[in-house]
This record gives C-alpha cells, structure tokens and sequence, in this order.
C-alpha cells in the first residue's frame, strides 16, 4: 500500500475443526466436541512506504511486500507479514495476484503459508443429562495451546468507489496441520462427569470480511 494510504478491514471468522473430549460417565460412552469460538477481528493499516505497512486491531501487524504489482511488472505480490496478539503470534508468506474483470470490478486469488501459535477456548454448553440437578446452566471451558502450519487459500472482490477506494468483500478457508495441540486445562461449572481423555482432530477455519482500501492501480500489465 503506498505511503501515507490507511485501509480499514473487518472479519469474523468460524471455526470448524474437529476436536473432541471424551468423558467419564454412568453410561462410559460420552463425548462433546471441543471447538473454538468464533472470533470478529478488525485492523486499521498504515502504508509506511517502500513496501511496509503497519496495522492495529485485534492483532498488531508487519507487513513487507517483497514484489508488488503496483510498483514493478511482477508476476503477482508476494509478501512477508507478523501479526501478534492478545491470544498468540503468526509470521509466514503472503502471495495473491490481481485480475480485473471490467472497470469496477477485480478479483484477487490469494494463497498463504504461516506457522502460527495460539491459546484458545473452545466453551461448551452441557446437556442436562451431564448435568448436576443443583446446576440450571452447566458450561465447560477448555483452554487449548496449537502450534501449527496454516494455509489460507481464498479471493479478494475490489470493488471501485470513485476513482480513488475500493470495498473489498474477503474470503478465506484455512487448513492447518498441528506440530503441538495441549487441552490439559479447563473448568467445569456444574458438570457431573470427569474427563477422560482429548482427541484431535482436522483443524479447519472460514473467514469473511470486508475491507475498505485505496485502488490498485498497475504500474504496468504483468504477465504469468
């Protein structure tokens, strides 16, 4: 993003990985799933100029574009970022390449690869049959360390507004391959079980979002 440029992006993303905790029961044959709640995260970015942008939000970001299309006849943009937050860190490689399909509207194929490290919760409401009668509303929290490899692959929709902005609808799937899952700790408020083991499972995530940004305009058409 060029120097002195601010673009603003806000998401929500929906975890579906497949995680689960199996219980110590009257009937021995119980399990819940173990997901992480879903999360809105949003980013105010700053262009710093030759190729750094700096971002603040849910997440603090650095952000170097190693090739971008607005400054060189480059194949696509690539790009190294570190993002760190309150509930962990993330660094890896950013690649997407822009197409336009008309005057107002573009598309962006984007694809990463990072390794991330995060602590979630995933919160589970219990059933009434698990449940301590003295108890109307019985929860277990359970706090889960990942160390992992992720890899989004999704699109970018720009779509002009004047001649200088573009709204950017965003969307990504994640898959992620775990190097270290630890669910040792949780809490349990009125539950009537105990816990028997963790299983892990696929670790998947949709993100959605859009994003308010200045226009990319092309130093000169590139070519794959």
């Amino acid at each position: 993003m060029p120097k002195g440029k601010v673009a603003f992006e806000a998401g929500h993303s929906f975890d579906q990985s497949q995680h689960s905790v199996h219980l110590l029961t009257v009937t021995g044959n119980d399990s819940l799933p173990l997901r992480p709640s879903s999360e809105i995260d949003y980013m105010l970015v700053w262009g710093l100029g030759a190729g750094f942008e700096l971002g603040f939000g849910t997440n603090v970001m650095v952000k170097y574009s190693v090739l971008d299309e607005q400054r060189k006849s480059v194949p696509f943009s690539l790009a190294v970022a570190l993002n760190v937050g309150g509930t962990g860190a993330s660094t890896g490689i950013l690649a997407s390449r822009h197409y336009d399909l008309g005057k107002t509207v573009a598309i962006r194929p984007v694809f990463n690869a990072m390794v991330s490290a995060q602590t979630v919760q995933a919160v589970n409401s219990i059933p009434e049959e698990l449940s301590d009668p003295e108890f109307r509303y019985a929860t277990m929290t359970t706090k889960m360390e990942i160390l992992s490899y992720d890899f989004p692959l999704g699109f970018e929709l720009p779509i002009s507004v004047g001649e200088k902005r573009t709204l950017t609808p965003t969307a990504s799937f994640t898959y992620s391959v775990p190097m270290s899952i630890n669910m040792n700790s949780f809490s349990c408020n009125g539950c009537a079980f105990a816990i028997d083991r963790y299983e892990t499972g696929s670790m998947m995530r949709l993100w959605v979002g859009l994003r308010l940004q200045p226009k990319l305009v092309l130093k000169k058409e590139a070519s794959l």
